[in-house]
């Protein structure tokens, strides 16, 4: 019967812990180099690696755990759901069209522009009348394609809705303006 490392006892032949002390059973040919079988319960030394704690393994995967909550925890928060960018596809499509809609309506600016300065090469450089800058107007003959409206589909038209346009020029025919109505704000032609 082998005696207790800790305290000294005497231990039972089959005992895994010393019944004084509570300590575990170093089993015999421990520490000689001899294989030993552990106490059931307990880890053998072969099985931790050299100065390995019990239980690390446990701490390691719970630290892994929190911290994969933890991101799918922020990603969700930031966004409203994981991988959906925030504010959803919804507004990105909307973004996109509204910027669409506003090259547009300035290609469809400059068109016209181009169309009353040929008007005007074609008049004694004097600019048009408000008149005749429309599709079935003198400035429509000089465009080869008049713009459509954006938000219509309709051709670009004197107005101040979104995709219309504005048009004004000196009395004198020397100067105008030209300036495309969007729905994020005005385009004028310098």
């Amino acid at each position: 019967m082998p005696d207790c490392t800790q305290c000294g006892k005497p231990l039972a032949d089959d005992a895994a812990f010393c019944s004084a002390c509570g300590a575990p059973v170093v089993p015999t040919g421990a520490g000689t180099g001899a294989p030993s079988a552990a106490a059931p319960g307990v880890p053998s030394d072969a099985a931790q690696p050299a100065g390995a704690k019990p239980g690390a393994n446990i701490v390691m995967i719970t630290a892994l755990a929190v911290i994969a909550i933890g991101i799918v925890f922020v990603a969700t928060r930031h966004s409203g759901t994981a991988g959906t960018p925030p504010g959803g596809a919804q507004d990105l499509l909307q973004m996109q069209q509204t910027s669409a809609e506003g090259s547009a309506v300035e290609d469809g600016i400059r068109t016209i522009h181009e169309g009353i300065y040929k008007w005007s090469v074609d008049n004694g450089n004097r600019f048009p009348p408000e008149t005749e800058v429309r599709p079935d107007g003198g400035v429509g003959t000089e465009v080869d394609n008049w713009p459509a409206n954006p938000f219509t589909g309709q051709p670009m038209t004197s107005g101040s809705g979104p995709g219309d346009f504005t048009y004004t020029v000196r009395a004198d025919s020397t100067m105008f303006q030209l300036t495309g109505h969007m729905s994020t704000g005005d385009f004028t032609v310098p």
